[in-house]
């Protein structure tokens, strides 16, 4: 009698092992850029697909000097494309500029991490009335130096043209 052979034993073992689905958390979109003014906030919308997961998602901020609310949501496992408006607020301790860094989604199942998802953003920390008064200053600058340039021509003119009046 033959003996079965080792490469039967292996189909018996996986064929009797439980076969678990697995849930996945899906976040979009994957990178975001967008101002707040000095002092002021902006609502940003995420959309949110459970994958089957169910609990708490808790949101925080990487490299963001920025408050962010909410920061938890409720998900459940039915849960597809579910918009989510996350409010990021500026504060006058902040200097203007370009921050970049994540908004982080993390999942928990008895006090451990389950999913962490980051998501990039750009956050142009801006104050828009400084930005008018450069404006305004760029363009009265440019005003003075078509004043300076017309001055420059109409000189030049009357010269030669007195010049021809002198030599006549």
């Amino acid at each position: 009698m033959k003996q079965p052979s080792f490469f039967f034993f292996i189909i018996l073992i996986v064929s009797n092992l439980s076969i678990y689905q697995v849930s996945g958390l899906a976040i979009g979109p994957a990178i975001y850029e967008f101002d707040i003014e000095f002092n002021g906030t902006n609502t940003m919308i995420y959309s949110i697909t459970s994958g089957g997961l169910s609990g708490q998602l808790a949101i925080d901020l990487e490299n963001l000097p920025f408050r962010v609310e909410p920061t938890r949501i409720n998900i459940t496992k039915d849960g597809v494309d579910i918009p989510v408006e996350l409010t990021f607020y500026g504060n006058d301790t902040l200097n203007l500029g370009t921050y970049k860094g994540y908004v982080i989604f993390l999942t928990f199942t008895n006090e451990f991490v389950a999913y962490a998802i980051k998501t990039k953003a750009t956050i142009n920390y801006i104050n828009i009335e400084i930005q008018e008064e450069i404006y305004i200053e760029e363009v009265d600058n440019r005003n003075t130096y078509l004043i300076i340039g017309v001055i420059m021509a109409i000189s030049t003119i009357v010269m030669v043209l007195m010049r021809k009046r002198n030599g006549s």
